[in-house]
C-alpha cells in the first residue's frame, strides 16, 4: 500500500468535515490510518463504529432529556421558594398591623 504525504494529499486542500475532525482527538492513530495511509476500516470495525455511533447519539439524547428535565424541576423549586418568601413576607406585615 502506497503511503500519502499528508501535506500534499488532496484531502488537504478542501475542507474537513466534522467526522475526520471527530476522528482525529478520538483516535489519532485511526485518523492517520484511514486519512494519511488510506487504509479504510474493514467491514466489521465499519459496523462496530455505526454501533457504538448509535450508541453515543441515544445516549447523547437520553443526557439531554435528563437535563431539561433537570433544568425544569430547579426552576420550579426556585418559583416555589420565591412565592413561600413572598408569604412569609406577606405575613410578617400582616402581623405588624
Amino acid at each position: 500500500m502506497e503511503k500519502r504525504d499528508w501535506r500534499h494529499s488532496p484531502a488537504s486542500d478542501s475542507n474537513v468535515s466534522a467526522s475526520e475532525a471527530a476522528t482525529y482527538p478520538f483516535c489519532a492513530k485511526a485518523w492517520h490510518l484511514e486519512h494519511v495511509v488510506d487504509c479504510r476500516p474493514s467491514d466489521a470495525a465499519g459496523k462496530l463504529r455505526r454501533a457504538g455511533t448509535a450508541a453515543h447519539l441515544t445516549h447523547g439524547s437520553e443526557f439531554a432529556t435528563a437535563y431539561e428535565v433537570t433544568q425544569w424541576r430547579l426552576r420550579a423549586i426556585v418559583g416555589l421558594l420565591a412565592i413561600a418568601l413572598m408569604l412569609v413576607v406577606i405575613i410578617i406585615l400582616l402581623s405588624e398591623l
